[in-house]
């Protein structure tokens, strides 16, 4: 009993050394945003994120999985195990598992990209040619969004700056995109990429690797955009307050941006939530990810 006791006190000390830091970090927030939080109550400061999947000072917490359907605003799930296609088949049509018929088409048989049926881990993706392979889905109205995308990328360097929509409504105009890059100093990302009404625009990206599976999910929360990677908070963006700027095009799965930069690799699996999943919402689906595909993440996940 004492030594429960004990463990108890060391992990609640834990998590009020973190919670002090924390709120540290955010104290200028505070002061010059706090009227903005009401709006927003899963907001940066009201986040346990950072508490989550830190791990800080030990501190070990077990996620039970849940599938994507488990929680409302699902818009988009498109899953390369929902397709009964046969290897190096054409993808024509990639089926929403959301339940909404938001289907992702190619539009022309050169833009069909190819099943693989062992792409990761025993389980199917999607190759994405890098020329001209993409699928269309569906205009989902939404001013805040969680993605989460199981892909990596190939794309071999071309000696200037390179990006990568796995996800965007960027084309017609400035929305959100999760997406890889290469840079002209040989780096590379996962970014995102976020446009509010009024025109602001921000982005947040952390290191990346060609030819690495990653489990990425980004979203926006009404106050900030926040990257996560395999589970790992990544980077938070500035305090930008608003609505995603909003416009009626439809979601791409892989899209040609402006300087027809398109993604080159795989994808496994997309989803996209029109709000920003709670913390505990949010690592609960990447637990399913994590263990569906045998992804290694931050977090202890039991199914």
């Amino acid at each position: 009993m004492i030594e429960k006791t004990q463990s108890r006190e060391r992990s609640e000390t834990h998590r009020s050394q973190f919670s002090f830091i924390h709120y540290v970090v955010t104290l200028a927030f505070l002061a010059s945003s706090l009227h903005c939080i009401s709006d927003f109550p899963e907001s940066i400061l009201e986040s346990d994120a950072a508490l989550l999947l830190a791990n800080t000072d030990g501190l070990d917490e077990t996620f039970t999985a849940a599938s994507p359907d488990a929680f409302s605003n699902l818009s988009l799930w498109f899953k390369a195990d929902a397709l009964s296609l046969t290897e190096g088949s054409a993808v024509t049509n990639w089926t929403d598992s959301s339940g909404l018929g938001n289907d992702a088409t190619a539009q022309s048989m050169a833009e069909e990209p190819v099943f693989r049926q062992n792409a990761l881990n025993g389980m199917p993706a999607i190759e994405f040619d890098g020329v001209d392979d993409s699928l269309v889905s569906a205009d989902v109205d939404f001013d805040t969004y969680t993605f989460l995308v199981v892909a990596r990328h190939t794309k071999p360097y071309g000696g200037f700056d390179y990006r990568m929509d796995t996800i965007t409504k960027m084309e017609g105009g400035r929305s959100a995109s999760l997406y890889f890059e290469w840079k002209s100093d040989g780096s590379q990302n996962i970014a995102n990429r976020n446009s509010l009404d009024g025109s602001t625009e921000f982005f947040i990206k952390s290191s990346s690797n060609a030819d690495q599976w990653y489990l990425k999910v980004a979203t926006y929360d009404g106050v900030a955009s926040h990257l996560f990677v395999d589970g790992q908070l990544m980077v938070s963006s500035g305090i930008n307050v608003g609505a995603i700027r909003d416009h009626n095009w439809a979601f791409r799965i892989v899209g040609k941006n402006a300087s027809n930069h398109i993604f080159k690799g795989d994808i496994a699996e997309v989803i996209m939530y029109k709000e920003a999943l709670t913390d505990i919402q949010r690592v609960r689906v990447e637990c399913q990810l994590a263990l569906k595909y045998n992804i290694s993440v931050a977090q202890t996940c039991v199914p």
